[in-house]
């Protein structure tokens, strides 16, 4: 787009306004040229905006392809850290091999051909791992069969193929199976869809096969069908003659869709299995797996193949209850030795967290421990500390895995898990990490309090707001105390932790409501009202948890709460000052006897504040107008202060009511120093000052003082200061009175 001069003009940076305007009158029709450079400047403006739109698009692709990268570099290096890692580890075990050799025999192998056993072990143990761990999930999902026993570490995963299974009598097709493979034996199970009324399981449970001294074999129908009918068939007909049940004679006559076929059956053909492939190589790696794994299992009770088998895959495969019983090995009590247990330890445990066994591993974290520390040798100590190293490291490995579903159980949105909290709780007892633990379970109290405690609404009534939230608060804190102690954390270890919870929580509460409790349009009664609601409940819990809660409740409002008081006082100082300057010492007349007494029945209901009779002349109130008022605020004042304050605030207390007392003694003091005043005379003002000398003494600061003694204990200076100045005042008044 071309831009004319005009626009150019009005977006340089030395534009001159008056000159632009000059230019346009001079040159004749302002309208159209005002208008004409308008449309030149919105084109201009579009076209920067469409600009810049491109740009910030080019831009942030850029960022979103670079992120994009960044993440991927992060992958491929976390991967190749992991694979750094293993040939490390590998290394130094195949370095650690060389050592033991030389130290053992004098000599020692290729170091090259100790790094490839290594990586070969490795290889196989991952796998293997990996396996157990997949089939594991599998064997779940099976409807009607009990895995507890495939734990048993001499047997490992081989596979899981789809296999056809027929009937060796009749050569008809029985089940469409899935056939789970073990070194030791078949597990034949069958699909199962998922529908409305099914939704976990995936298997149903079939048939257990056990591979030992078995044979598999390619069947041929027209040879083997009459031999081994007749074998099943005589079987059964002793099974039936007992049971005196008549058998069907078999038929071989019939038609069969056999493809391509092979038996599997035991040496005394107890048990005789016919299964169909879908091709001829199929059958072949199906005969030679099978027979495989009987050949092995027949060479393990072979102890020379055994220890080779064992050495060869790291001994991962063995018994487990033959290497983590009680009772210690000979190797052990002799200490001449690594067990082999010891040296997979570390690896056994990290299969056990994979497949979330944590009993078990910490059951070899704690055998693996028990033995370090009796363990004397130092040679064998030596030896044996890359192994008890890599337990350690698997300890870590392990705690980290048991934590996180621990966290996970308690913050199950479903509810609270308690057997599994509690099996995960003991575990970590049993490693020395239950304070972890605890502070699990801590921060997951700490998110429920927040959320309830933020579900409360406001009220239109703050203290309807307050007493709600310590309802929620105090008995969310009454929970989490019973609720530690039957996880069995509270002992001395975990008890500071609770403790130090609770007073975080009071503290965090305390805060949320100071804007509410301490607010501006709060007077002090209500201020008094709701630090009581919150004592009260901090009191009760108490009682409860045997926990001092309120101390701590005290400890945070503390400050806020001198802060406000001495505001409160401020108002009732310049409240008082403002009255005496409109009243002037004025006296109060009634009409009648009947306004009297209903003025006085009023001031029946200021409790603490005493009768007014006596001061009466008739009817003549003698104490100042002002005073009286002053009474009965400094009397509220000091019940709303000692319901607000703490005992340790005693002296802070005096202080107030000294502040207060002493406010009202000056006005009379300066009373007394005026002899004539325009309103009275100074006979009659004498009596006045007198009269609310003895009002002040008997009916405002005795009250006030009783009310003190309740909260705080006997008043020990500040307020028998003021009373002493007032009987001092009032000795002087009346006796100028006699003269």
């Amino acid at each position: 787009m071309e831009v004319d001069g005009t626009t150019e003009a009005l977006y340089s940076e030395d534009f001159d306004a008056n000159e632009f305007l000059s230019g346009m009158i001079a040159g004749g029709d302002i309208k159209s040229q005002l208008e004409e450079s308008w449309r030149s400047v919105e084109q201009v403006r579009d076209k920067a905006m469409a600009g810049i739109r491109d740009s910030a698009f080019r831009y942030h692709s850029g960022i979103l392809t670079a992120s994009r990268e960044i993440r991927t570099l992060e992958n491929e290096l976390e991967e190749l850290r992991g694979v750094l890692l293993e040939e490390a580890g590998t290394l130094e075990q195949a370095m650690s091999d060389f050592s033991a050799q030389r130290v053992q025999t004098g000599q020692g192998d290729n170091v090259a051909s100790l790094v490839a056993q290594q990586k070969t072990q490795q290889g196989r143990r991952k796998s293997t791992r990996f396996a157990r761990k997949s089939v594991f999930g599998h064997l779940n999902k099976i409807e009607g069969f009990d895995h507890e026993w495939l734990k048993n570490r001499d047997r490992y995963f081989v596979g899981n193929r789809d296999l056809d299974e027929y009937d060796i009598v009749s050569l008809k097709r029985m089940h469409d199976l899935i056939v789970i493979i073990f070194s030791d034996c078949l597990i034949l199970t069958l699909w199962t869809p998922h529908h409305a009324k099914n939704t976990h399981t995936e298997y149903k449970f079939v048939e257990l096969v056990h591979l030992d001294k078995t044979e598999a074999s390619v069947y041929v129908p027209d040879k083997e069908s009459k031999s081994l009918a007749a074998q099943l068939h005589l079987d059964k007909l002793q099974i039936n003659f007992k049971l005196h049940a008549p058998l069907p004679v078999p038929n071989h006559n019939q038609n069969h869709s056999l493809r391509f076929p092979f038996i599997l059956q035991t040496l005394n053909h107890s048990v005789i299995k016919l299964f169909d492939c879908e091709s001829e190589e199929e059958r072949t790696d199906w005969i030679e797996t099978l027979n495989k794994l009987s050949k092995e299992l027949e060479d393990q009770n072979k102890i020379e193949t055994a220890t080779k088998k064992a050495i060869e895959i790291g001994e991962s495969l063995d018994n487990i209850m033959n290497r983590y019983r009680n009772t210690p090995t000979h190797a052990e009590v002799l200490l001449e030795k690594i067990p082999p247990w010891f040296r997979e330890g570390a690896s056994d445990i990290e299969d056990h967290v994979e497949m979330r066994e944590y009993n078990e591993a910490v059951e070899i974290v704690l055998r693996a421990q028990k033995f370090w520390q009796r363990l004397k040798d130092w040679p064998t100590k030596r030896g044996a500390l890359d192994l008890y190293r890599r337990v350690v490291k698997a300890r870590e490995k392990l705690i980290k895995s048991m934590l996180e579903p621990l966290r996970c159980t308690m913050d199950c949105p479903m509810g609270f898990d308690r057997p599994m909290v509690v099996e995960l709780i003991g575990l970590t007892k049993m490693l020395g990490v239950v304070y972890s633990a605890a502070m699990l379970y801590l921060d997951h109290r700490s998110r429920v309090v927040a959320l309830a405690v933020e579900a409360v609404k406001p009220e239109d009534s703050a203290l309807n707001y307050v007493r709600k939230c310590c309802e929620v608060l105090f008995e969310l804190i009454s929970q989490t105390v019973e609720e530690f102690a039957s996880l069995q954390l509270m002992d001395s270890q975990h008890r500071p932790a609770l403790l130090g919870w609770t007073r975080y929580r009071l503290q965090l509460f305390c805060g949320q409501l100071s804007p509410v409790i301490f607010g501006s349009q709060m007077t002090m009664a209500a201020l008094a009202y709701c630090i009581q609601q919150v004592r009260n409940a901090a009191i009760s819990t108490s009682a409860v948890v045997k926990i001092d809660l309120l101390s701590t409740i005290d400890a945070a409002f503390e400050e806020e709460c001198v802060s406000c008081i001495d505001q409160y006082m401020d108002m009732l100082i310049e409240d008082f000052l403002a009255g005496h300057k409109e009243s002037n010492f004025l006296v109060i007349s009634f009409d009648n006897k009947e306004s009297m007494r209903m003025y006085l029945s009023q001031q029946k209901s200021m409790e603490g504040l005493g009768s007014l009779l006596p001061y009466f002349d008739n009817l003549t109130l003698k104490v100042a107008q002002e005073f009286v008022r002053f009474g009965q605020a400094f009397l509220q004042f000091t019940r709303d202060m000692c319901t607000i304050c703490h005992g340790g605030m005693r002296r802070q207390a005096e202080l107030w009511l000294s502040r207060g007392a002493a406010a009202a003694v000056q006005i009379l003091k300066e009373g007394t120093m005026v002899s004539q005043y325009a309103a009275v005379r100074a006979e009659a003002l004498d009596e006045l000052l007198y009269a609310t000398t003895q009002f002040l003494t008997l009916n405002v600061f005795n009250g006030a003082q009783d009310i003190f003694t309740k909260k705080f204990g006997p008043c020990e200076y500040f307020l028998f200061v003021e009373k002493d100045t007032l009987e001092e005042l009032a000795q002087e008044l009346k006796a100028r009175l006699k003269k």
